[in-house]
């Protein structure tokens, strides 16, 4: 079983790249990037805050500045002139205002690859402070993995579909060597759908999957699942294989070979009692 790094409800995403409605927001600490506002754990791929004029801006409204910082994925202070990522673009008021951003013409390292924390309006030693954090990454992500439960959980068979959205480079003929879904029981993985480059089509002894370009990047890799509760008693998705609770694993391996390609992990536990699917946790791994 891969390390489950990240735990949490999925009805309180932390790592859903959402839009604010309301930019800029009249109150609380918020990101801002190519004019749109982002809430607490948005991903920002790499390539995306080149240059000055593309930084993330981190912005607390009607606050004076007063030394506030950002902070690496390695829990260091962001050197502002020397690290790969530079935050020379500052304003103390009306609204205290740190930006970030990979120079033109530089990248990050993997040991870049992660998350980003922000403090305003003081620095992060601060208990008082006001923090919000950014994931920035390279070549891809999976920025959510849902599940679309049926709206009747009293009869069998029921059918669920899964959601892995992915995001960040688009380049797939050449870069994309990996996505597929496992099924996790204990410390065994089964692959239940796989595809590369482009492709990634696919039937299963439970269901199938399937892939929307929404374009720029974003792809949504479905898995689509039947359950019939105790009555499937041979495979992965026998009751004896999962007590209950079925256990599934999205993974993506992405880009060129010879420049430290990414292998990004994310999964879901679905309840599944004798009766139907009835709720699901999220849980994610570098």
């Amino acid at each position: 079983m891969f390390l489950l790094q990240l735990v949490v409800s999925v009805v309180f995403l932390l790592s859903v790249s959402e839009v604010i409605s309301q930019c800029p927001p009249s109150s609380g600490i918020y990101l801002r990037h190519d004019g749109n506002c982002y809430t607490n754990g948005s991903y920002f791929f790499d390539n995306d805050i080149k240059g000055e004029s593309n930084s993330i801006q981190c912005v607390l409204p009607d606050t004076a500045l007063n030394d506030g910082k950002w902070v690496n994925s390695s829990g260091s202070s962001v050197d502002c002139s020397t690290d790969p990522l530079r935050c020379n673009n500052e304003v103390s008021s009306p609204n205290a205002t740190i930006s970030l951003y990979i120079p033109t013409g530089q990248g990050i390292s993997p040991s870049d690859d992660g998350w980003y924390k922000c403090c305003l309006p003081t620095n992060c030693s601060d208990p008082n402070t006001n923090i919000i954090f950014a994931n920035i990454f390279r070549w891809v992500q999976i920025e959510t993995i849902t599940v679309d439960l049926p709206s009747n959980k009293t009869v069998l068979p029921q059918t669920y579909t899964l959601h892995a959205i992915k995001i960040g480079s688009n380049d797939h003929d050449p870069f994309l060597h990996n996505a597929s879904w496992y099924y996790e029981s204990g410390s065994s993985s089964t692959e239940l759908c796989t595809g590369y480059r482009a492709s990634y089509n696919c039937t299963f002894m439970y269901g199938n999957g399937t892939s929307v370009n929404y374009g720029n990047g974003r792809w949504d890799y479905t898995l689509t699942v039947t359950w019939n509760g105790e009555n499937i008693t041979s495979g992965v998705l026998s009751q004896s294989n999962n007590n209950g609770d079925h256990v599934f694993r999205f993974y993506l391996f992405f880009g060129h070979i010879n420049h430290n390609p990414v292998a990004r992990n994310r999964g879901i536990f679905v309840t599944v009692p004798a009766t139907a699917p009835s709720s699901f946790i999220e849980w994610s791994s570098k």
